[in-house]
């Protein structure tokens, strides 16, 4: 039989696809995951907590082999809406995720914005409680002798793993921590504020949030990934070092827990007319 030159062509092309067609059906039934680099978009410069987070998550991504490789982008300032407003602008990249912390909920409540409506929140991690501190040569030592006096008084509150190496090292004093009960470990010694008879439960909680318009592959890949993030032994020992708690909640009774958090944000500062 004579093939003319395009019969020929063809039957190459045929014969290319073909080959190809298992491969690209196998590829297809396997469980989506990230090709490439993933940038992990944070709202504050390098060194502060949240970049410490980010890159201990990252170093758990990364040495489970979850992920090709993986960038932290820090885009700091407006109380983490500059990154969280650029986390929403990759629509549909599910090689992008993003950490946000409570901070940035209280931001939006205050201007009324809902940008946390165009991003996904895939897991809240856990929770960073506050402590109340002062200078070492302070008279008052508890946060019932804060509130007594009256008037003006200097101290300060903060994540407690940014106080502790200055309280460690007798550099600060601390006064108490806003957690609901009395934590373990280093922090034994120290009372709760409800222990002092103030009713004060405060913590900075981190949750990392992906672009809306993801697949539900996509969203599952991420969901698993960070699940394996919280058994990684090097991501355990930073949870210890830093003091945070463990508090996971999942998608999607992630979207719930956001709006909640929003809306009791909301409401408080606009009790206090802080609302804008």
């Amino acid at each position: 039989m004579r093939i003319t030159p395009a019969a020929g062509l063809a039957a190459a092309i045929l014969a290319l696809f073909g080959a190809a067609l298992p491969a690209a059906a196998q590829k297809a039934g396997e469980a989506w995951k990230p090709e490439g680099n993933v940038e992990f978009v944070v709202g504050a410069g390098a060194g502060g907590e949240n970049d410490r987070i980010a890159r201990a998550i990252q170093h758990a991504l990364t040495s489970e082999h979850l992920v090709d490789s993986m960038t932290v982008l820090n885009r700091p300032g407006a109380a983490q809406t500059i990154a969280m407003q650029y986390l929403a602008g990759k629509k549909g990249d599910a090689n992008a995720i993003g950490l946000a912390s409570g901070s940035f909920i209280n931001a939006i409540a205050r201007s009324g914005s809902t940008l946390h409506k165009n991003i996904t929140p895939l897991m809240k991690l856990f929770d960073a409680y506050q402590c109340y501190f002062t200078r070492t040569d302070f008279p008052l030592k508890t946060m019932v002798d804060v509130r007594d006096p009256g008037g003006h008084v200097d101290i300060g509150i903060t994540s407690i793993g940014s106080a502790m190496p200055l309280i460690a090292a007798g550099r600060l004093r601390m006064l108490g921590i806003a957690s609901p009960e009395r934590l373990g470990g280093a922090l034994a010694s120290f009372p709760t504020l409800r222990e002092q008879g103030l009713d004060v439960v405060t913590a900075n909680s981190y949750s990392v949030l992906v672009p809306n318009g993801l697949a539900s592959s996509q969203i599952e890949f991420w969901a698993r990934a960070l699940d394996q993030v919280l058994l990684d032994a090097e991501f355990k020992l930073d949870l210890e070092r830093n003091f945070w708690v463990l508090q996971p909640i999942r998608y999607p009774e992630t979207l719930k827990w956001l709006q909640d958090d929003y809306d009791e944000n909301r409401a408080i500062l606009k009790e206090l007319g802080l609302t804008q």
